[in-house]
């Protein structure tokens, strides 16, 4: 994996395109899955690959605050999130940490929004 670009909201990543050792893909992680690990949605690439689709190189645009899974054939695979332009590696245990903070900070959240609504009608009655 290289960095190609970066730009104040986005990193443009390169992966290795090998059909021979498997896919590259990219997945941007959206939560946890109790079967899978993780909830995923599969990004779709800029292609600069052989006549053959066999070799090449596979671009992937990535967001900031987004955390994303990556695999690259004969290299490994990653769970980096995007900071500042920047990619942080992470480990699965603190993407699922990341994920279940995340959760939970939505349903407090929530809960403080009926709140203010229950509190904004009782006031406006």
């Amino acid at each position: 994996m290289k960095v190609e670009s970066r730009t104040e909201r986005t990193v443009t990543v390169r992966l290795a395109h090998y059909v021979s050792n498997g896919r590259d893909w990219v997945a941007e992680l959206v939560g946890v899955d109790p079967k899978y690990g993780f909830k995923r949605e599969f990004l779709d690439c800029e292609k600069d690959w052989s006549s053959s689709g066999k070799t090449g190189n596979s671009f992937y645009e990535l967001e900031n605050g987004k955390v994303y899974e990556i695999n690259e054939p004969y290299k490994g695979r990653w769970i980096v999130k995007v900071e500042d332009g920047k990619l942080v590696e992470m480990t699965k245990e603190e993407a699922k940490q990341y994920f279940q903070e995340k959760e939970q900070k939505e349903e407090e959240e929530g809960r403080a929004f009926a709140l203010n609504l229950k509190i904004s009608k009782i006031v406006n009655t």
